[in-house]
Protein backbone atom coordinates (compact mmCIF):
# COMPACT_ATOMS: atom_id res chain seq x y z
CA UNK A 1 0.00 0.00 0.00
CA UNK A 2 2.74 2.48 0.88
CA UNK A 3 4.68 1.58 -2.26
CA UNK A 4 1.54 2.35 -4.26
CA UNK A 5 1.43 5.81 -2.69
CA UNK A 6 5.07 6.42 -3.50
CA UNK A 7 4.68 5.24 -7.08
CA UNK A 8 1.53 7.35 -7.46
CA UNK A 9 3.39 10.46 -6.26
CA UNK A 10 6.26 9.82 -8.65
CA UNK A 11 3.88 9.24 -11.56
CA UNK A 12 1.99 12.44 -10.74
CA UNK A 13 5.24 14.38 -10.68
CA UNK A 14 6.36 12.91 -13.98
CA UNK A 15 2.98 13.68 -15.52
CA UNK A 16 3.21 17.27 -14.28
CA UNK A 17 6.72 17.59 -15.69
CA UNK A 18 5.61 16.18 -19.04
CA UNK A 19 2.67 18.59 -19.14
CA UNK A 20 5.06 21.46 -18.45
CA UNK A 21 7.35 20.36 -21.26
CA UNK A 22 4.42 19.97 -23.63
CA UNK A 23 2.98 23.38 -22.78
CA UNK A 24 6.35 25.05 -23.05
CA UNK A 25 7.02 23.34 -26.37
CA UNK A 26 3.70 24.57 -27.75
CA UNK A 27 4.41 28.06 -26.44
CA UNK A 28 7.86 27.98 -28.02
CA UNK A 29 6.38 26.88 -31.34
CA UNK A 30 3.90 29.77 -31.27
CA UNK A 31 6.64 32.23 -30.37
CA UNK A 32 8.88 30.81 -33.05
CA UNK A 33 6.35 31.81 -35.68
CA UNK A 34 5.79 35.35 -34.38
CA UNK A 35 9.18 36.65 -33.26
CA UNK A 36 11.93 37.83 -35.55
CA UNK A 37 14.69 36.23 -33.48
CA UNK A 38 16.45 33.37 -35.18
CA UNK A 39 13.90 30.63 -34.80
CA UNK A 40 16.24 27.79 -34.00
CA UNK A 41 17.97 29.79 -31.29
CA UNK A 42 14.69 30.78 -29.64
CA UNK A 43 13.30 27.29 -29.91
CA UNK A 44 16.45 25.73 -28.47
CA UNK A 45 16.48 28.17 -25.54
CA UNK A 46 12.83 27.53 -24.74
CA UNK A 47 13.22 23.76 -24.97
CA UNK A 48 16.33 23.90 -22.76
CA UNK A 49 14.45 26.02 -20.22
CA UNK A 50 11.49 23.63 -20.31
CA UNK A 51 13.73 20.62 -19.83
CA UNK A 52 15.43 22.30 -16.89
CA UNK A 53 12.06 23.16 -15.34
CA UNK A 54 10.84 19.60 -15.89
CA UNK A 55 14.01 18.27 -14.28
CA UNK A 56 13.46 20.54 -11.28
CA UNK A 57 9.84 19.45 -10.95
CA UNK A 58 10.83 15.80 -11.28
CA UNK A 59 13.55 16.12 -8.62
CA UNK A 60 11.11 17.91 -6.33
CA UNK A 61 8.55 15.16 -6.82
CA UNK A 62 11.14 12.48 -6.09
CA UNK A 63 12.16 14.32 -2.91
CA UNK A 64 8.52 14.64 -1.86
CA UNK A 65 7.93 10.95 -2.57
CA UNK A 66 11.06 10.05 -0.60
CA UNK A 67 9.95 12.15 2.36
CA UNK A 68 6.47 10.64 2.23
CA UNK A 69 7.85 7.11 2.03
CA UNK A 70 10.09 7.78 5.06
CA UNK A 71 7.11 9.13 6.96
CA UNK A 72 5.02 6.08 6.05
CA UNK A 73 7.87 3.74 7.03
CA UNK A 74 8.19 5.48 10.42
CA UNK A 75 4.46 5.09 10.98
CA UNK A 76 4.68 1.41 10.04
CA UNK A 77 7.62 0.88 12.38
CA UNK A 78 5.71 2.54 15.23
CA UNK A 79 2.69 0.35 14.53
CA UNK A 80 4.89 -2.74 14.41
CA UNK A 81 6.39 -1.91 17.82
CA UNK A 82 2.90 -1.50 19.25
CA UNK A 83 1.70 -4.78 17.74
CA UNK A 84 4.78 -6.65 18.97
CA UNK A 85 4.23 -5.28 22.47
CA UNK A 86 0.59 -6.35 22.43
CA UNK A 87 1.49 -9.80 21.08
CA UNK A 88 4.06 -10.34 23.84
CA UNK A 89 1.57 -9.16 26.44
CA UNK A 90 -1.09 -11.59 25.19
CA UNK A 91 1.42 -14.44 24.93
CA UNK A 92 2.62 -13.81 28.49
CA UNK A 93 -0.97 -13.78 29.73
CA UNK A 94 -1.74 -17.03 27.87
CA UNK A 95 1.34 -18.72 29.33
CA UNK A 96 0.44 -17.52 32.83
CA UNK A 97 -3.08 -18.89 32.43
CA UNK A 98 -1.81 -22.27 31.21
CA UNK A 99 0.74 -22.52 34.03
CA UNK A 100 -1.94 -21.65 36.62
CA UNK A 101 -4.24 -24.31 35.20
CA UNK A 102 -1.44 -26.89 35.27
CA UNK A 103 -0.48 -25.99 38.85
CA UNK A 104 -4.08 -26.10 40.08
CA UNK A 105 -4.84 -29.30 38.22
CA UNK A 106 -7.52 -27.70 36.06
CA UNK A 107 -6.01 -29.06 32.85
CA UNK A 108 -7.88 -31.98 31.33
CA UNK A 109 -5.76 -34.32 29.27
Amino acid sequence: MMMDQIITEILKAEEKANEGISEASMKAERMKDTIEVPQDELYDKKIAACKEEAKTINESAKQTALEESKKIMEECEDELVTLEFQARKHMRKAVETIVKEILHGDVKT
